[in-house]
């Protein structure tokens, strides 16, 4: 089931009210909402915010290329997104009049609620400059501490059209494609909180005992964390010790002197 609208039709507010209200009903089905080509104006664009805060079955939105509805109106609407019932999937913002300041509440609003979101599509969008994407690579990796890099969007995927997003939030996007919430997130942690093993080590030598082998175990799972677990033990020299091994006449254990360390 869907709702669907080619061109801009002569509906208004009441109108709106009316055809949206199903999205409020307990039994709606509706999947998809697709409104492309000047299909609403911004009335219908304010009274479909408040039906989608009270639906969560829509998981489907097409308004791209509405050029008519002013940027202001986008700001309004984009609150919609931080309720919790909405479901939203995949949306299709291309080819209208966005700003950098329009991204900012956008960004804002997924920050809020970022758990299902995976393509947001924002091409042919002139006005939007790299500060304006900026907002999007704290929104997947807010590197402020481990824990807001933690708490960032893991699973959007795509912003559209690659050519004009900048680098570094394109890295950011291959890497939530790349698996699961919780390998990305810790990939994430490595990449850009420890910078490779550099940086931050102090604070996990500064564990206790007793979770230290939980760290430990953290770092490897997956292989790529061999750099980190490098810097990790250098820093506490306790946790390894020097391999011995027999020399050729098998009588005693020659200690190896060349670096060679044994993980207790």
């Amino acid at each position: 089931y869907d709702i669907s609208a080619d061109g801009m039709p002569l509906i208004t507010a009441y109108g709106w009210r009316s055809v949206f209200s199903c999205l409020q009903n307990k039994a709606s089905a509706i999947r998809v909402v697709d409104l492309r080509f000047r299909s609403i104006d911004k009335g219908g664009l304010s009274v479909l915010a408040n039906a989608l805060a009270g639906n969560s079955t829509v998981n489907k939105l097409d308004l791209s290329y509405n050029p008519q509805i002013p940027a202001t109106e986008w700001q309004l609407f984009f609150a919609c997104f931080e309720h919790p019932n909405v479901m939203l999937e995949d949306v299709n913002l291309c080819g209208n009049k966005i700003t950098d300041k329009e991204m900012a509440h956008l960004a804002q609003s997924l920050c809020v609620n970022n758990g299902r979101l995976e393509t947001l599509d924002l091409g042919g969008i002139s006005s939007v400059t790299n500060a304006g994407w900026a907002h999007f690579s704290r929104v997947l990796c807010d590197k402020s501490s481990v824990t807001t890099i933690y708490s960032s969007n893991h699973t959007l995927r795509s912003l559209g059209d690659q050519d004009v997003i900048p680098a570094d939030l394109n890295d950011l996007l291959r890497l939530n494609r790349s698996g699961k919430q919780n390998n990305v997130s810790r990939d994430k942690i490595l990449r850009y909180h420890f910078q490779n093993g550099k940086a931050n080590i102090q604070k996990l030598a500064g564990m206790k005992s007793n979770v230290l082998h939980h760290a430990i175990a953290w770092i490897c799972r997956n292989g790529t964390g061999h750099m980190l677990l490098y810097e990790f033990l250098k820093s506490i020299p306790s946790l390894v010790a020097p391999i011995y091994v027999a020399n050729t006449s098998g009588v005693k254990r020659k200690r190896v002197s060349h670096g060679n360390y044994l993980l207790f």
